[in-house]
C-alpha cells in the first residue's frame, strides 16, 4: 500500500533512513533543512505494515526513490507512472526493476557510493597546516565551494551541523588561507559519511586533497568508524580508490517520458 505521509510525520522517517545514510544523504538533508524542499513524501508499506519504499517528491519536480526491502514493484510502477515529475533519482539496486517498465525514456549514472574497504595503514607524518575547523572558518569553506561545486549545503546547514555535532570539518591551511577542506555528516557511533571534499582551483593537483582526506580518515578510523562517501567525477574516483575506497552502489537518474 502506498500512502502520502502527513507533514508532521516526515521527521519520523529520519531514524530509519539513517540506517542507509549514504543512499539517503540528500533525502535526510531535505528533511532537516528549514527551507521547503518537498512537495509530498510517499511511503509504501508491506503486509506487516512496515515501510519498504520511500518517494520524496521535491518542489523542483525531481523524485528521489529509495527502497530498503522487497517492495511491490507493480504497485510502485503504476503509482510512479501517474505521478507528475520530471526525473527520478535513486540507487540502481532499488530502481533496476523499474527500468523494465515503460516509464522512462532514458537513464544515466550520476554519482557513485563508496566504502573504505582497504584502510590507510600509514600515519601522516607532516601535519603542518592541518586542523579541525570551527564555525568561524565557514566563510573560507564557502569560498572554496563556490569555486568548485555547482551546488552545496548552505552556511546555515553547515553551521547547524557543527553546532549539533552531527558532523565535523577538517582543513588544510597555508598561513591564513584555507586551501582544502573535507567534512563529515550524519555521523553515528560506528559510521560517518564524508562530504564536501574540495580544494581551491589554483591549488589543485598538488596533493592537498590526498593530504586533508588522509588526515580526516586517520581521525575517523581511530574512532572505529566505517567510512562512506559519494563522488561524481572520474578524477575524484581515482583519488578515493587510491585511499582504499571501493564502489558499492551507483545512483541513477531517470528521465520520464
Amino acid at each position: 500500500m502506498i500512502e502520502k505521509l502527513e507533514k508532521e510525520r516526515w521527521q519520523s522517517l529520519i531514524p530509519e533512513l539513517m540506517k542507509h545514510t549514504p543512499e539517503n544523504y540528500f533525502n535526510l538533508l531535505g528533511l532537516l533543512t528549514k527551507k521547503p524542499v518537498y512537495k509530498d513524501i510517499y511511503v509504501q508499506r508491506n503486509d506487516d505494515d512496515n515501510i519498504v519504499s520511500y518517494l520524496f517528491h521535491r518542489l523542483s519536480g525531481t523524485v528521489k526513490f529509495f527502497s530498503e526491502g522487497d517492495h511491490d514493484i507493480d504497485e510502485m510502477a503504476e503509482f510512479i507512472q501517474k505521478l507528475q515529475f520530471n526525473k527520478l533519482i535513486g540507487p540502481l539496486s532499488c530502481t533496476k526493476m523499474l527500468q523494465k517498465r515503460d516509464i522512462f525514456r532514458e537513464s544515466s549514472p550520476v554519482t557513485y557510493l563508496c566504502e573504505l574497504v582497504n584502510p590507510i595503514k600509514e600515519s601522516i607524518t607532516d601535519i603542518s597546516g592541518l586542523r579541525r575547523l570551527e564555525i568561524d572558518d565557514l566563510g573560507q569553506v564557502l569560498e572554496i565551494y563556490l569555486e568548485v561545486f555547482k551546488s552545496f549545503a548552505s552556511e546555515e546547514v553547515m553551521e547547524d551541523k557543527l553546532k549539533s555535532g552531527r558532523g565535523r570539518a577538517f582543513g588544510l591551511w597555508e598561513g591564513e588561507r584555507l586551501v582544502s577542506v573535507v567534512q563529515t555528516d550524519f555521523e553515528q557511533e560506528d559510521s560517518a559519511l564524508i562530504v564536501g571534499v574540495a580544494t581551491r582551483l589554483n591549488q589543485q593537483k598538488l596533493g592537498h586533497g590526498t593530504k586533508i582526506l588522509s588526515y580526516a580518515i586517520e581521525h575517523l578510523q581511530a574512532e572505529g568508524k566505517i567510512l562512506y562517501l559519494e563522488y561524481e567525477s572520474p578524477e575524484a574516483g581515482n583519488l578515493y580508490r587510491r585511499l582504499g575506497f571501493t564502489e558499492f552502489e551507483t545512483i541513477i537518474e531517470y528521465i520520464k517520458y
